[in-house]
């Protein structure tokens, strides 16, 4: 009996998926797939295991393969320390298979020459038209990422049991009682993409300790993920359950207590000085500030820059969503956020949330408006009427 793990395939794409390997899959062996947004399905024998994106559980496998709707090899310690898990979950023998589509490689945060340029301990041989079998030794993925990910991924099963103390201990919380893993694994991915977003954000400076500000930081994964790469965040967070349980409880777990500090508050009173942070970032969570406030909170944000720093909003606009889709209501049009930015800060250019690269305004508000700012190394205080 054999298990092979497909990871992020739509589940009717299954199929299709392993009869391109270049092997024939035996009749008898036992899949699990993972499929969009962390959501785990069995489709074998019950009582078999199935596996997440961020934490595999214990399950080894002959084959994995991670197929062509799969989108988050970043250049970066996260990816080497993520494809090291997957390493890791293999039985002797077992072979690890990446399916890249030629006519989609020019898309791809990494095609696998970039694979390979980045990350120079892992091996790409090419099997067949389009996929790619890794290789790697065990002593090149034994060591410890400048990354939260090992920490997070071992320490899941906690933050379960935190995550259930804190939604009944905690009035007035926001945490998504039954959605734990599926919020986790958001949180998980968002860290990566987010880190990997602001570090090019920020360019040269991401080089040396930075002082971050991250407003509606959540659980603190991304706090986290930058503290570990030597930069010190201020997290602010209205829930409480966040700011005084799941996240001082992440940022230890990960090593990073000293460089992490937790504010409870909502970001229209959040007081911040004059030019004491390089970045400061919005992740999701500007839809829901008061909309008498916005202009006052931008630019207060934006005085709390120093010249040079950077200033990155990300939201889903109203223009790329359903009218019944969750919080429609409080969802900027993308004229409107671009308008405020524009007013209230310096007119953003946005980037693509994958690949990093400039797109114009009417691609980004068909999808994901990611908008960063950047403050004029000469900058001068305007008094904006």
């Amino acid at each position: 009996m054999q298990d092979i793990l497909v990871i992020r395939p739509p589940v009717a794409a299954t199929a299709d998926v392993l009869g391109r390997m270049p092997w024939s899959v035996p009749p008898a062996c036992r899949i699990a797939t993972m499929s969009n947004g962390g959501r785990h399905l069995n489709l074998a024998q019950a009582g078999h295991e199935p596996a997440h994106l961020f934490a595999h559980g214990s399950t080894l496998y002959d084959a994995i393969v991670i197929a062509r709707e799969f989108r988050l090899l970043y250049a970066n310690d996260f990816t080497r320390a993520w494809l090291a898990s997957l390493f890791a979950r293999l039985r002797p023998g077992g072979r690890l298979w990446w399916e890249v589509p030629a006519s989609a490689t020019g898309n791809w945060l990494l095609d696998p020459a970039g694979l390979q340029a980045a990350l120079p301990e892992l091996r790409c041989r090419v099997a067949v038209s389009g996929l790619f079998e890794l290789t790697a030794g065990r002593a090149d993925l034994e060591r410890r990422w400048r990354t939260i990910f090992a920490d997070a991924q071992a320490s899941y099963p906690e933050f379960r049991t935190r995550f259930a103390a804190a939604a009944a201990n905690f009035e007035g919380h926001w945490l998504k009682v039954g959605q734990e893993e599926q919020q986790y694994i958001y949180a998980m991915m968002g860290a990566n993409q987010k880190s990997w977003l602001a570090e090019n954000a920020l360019g040269a400076r991401a080089a040396q300790p930075c002082r971050i500000l991250d407003v509606g930081g959540g659980f603190g994964h991304f706090a986290a993920e930058m503290a570990r790469k030597g930069h010190f965040v201020t997290l602010a967070e209205v829930d409480p359950a966040k700011t005084r349980a799941l996240g001082p409880w992440l940022a230890a777990t990960c090593g990073v207590s000293a460089a992490v500090r937790f504010v409870e508050e909502r970001m229209e009173a959040i007081q911040v000085a004059a030019e004491s942070a390089d970045l400061v970032t919005i992740f999701g969570s500007l839809l829901y500030a008061e909309r008498a406030a916005l202009a006052n909170t931008i630019a207060k944000l934006w005085r709390a820059l120093v010249p040079g720093g950077v200033l990155i909003v990300h939201e889903n606009p109203r223009d790329a969503i359903d009218a019944d889709a969750a919080d429609y209501a409080y969802r900027f049009p993308a004229r409107e956020l671009d308008e405020l930015l524009t007013r209230h800060a310096a007119a953003p250019r946005y980037i693509a949330p994958f690949t990093g690269a400039e797109i114009g305004l009417a691609k980004a508000a068909s999808s994901v408006m990611i908008a960063v700012s950047r403050k004029s190394d000469s900058y001068a205080e305007v008094v904006r009427a």
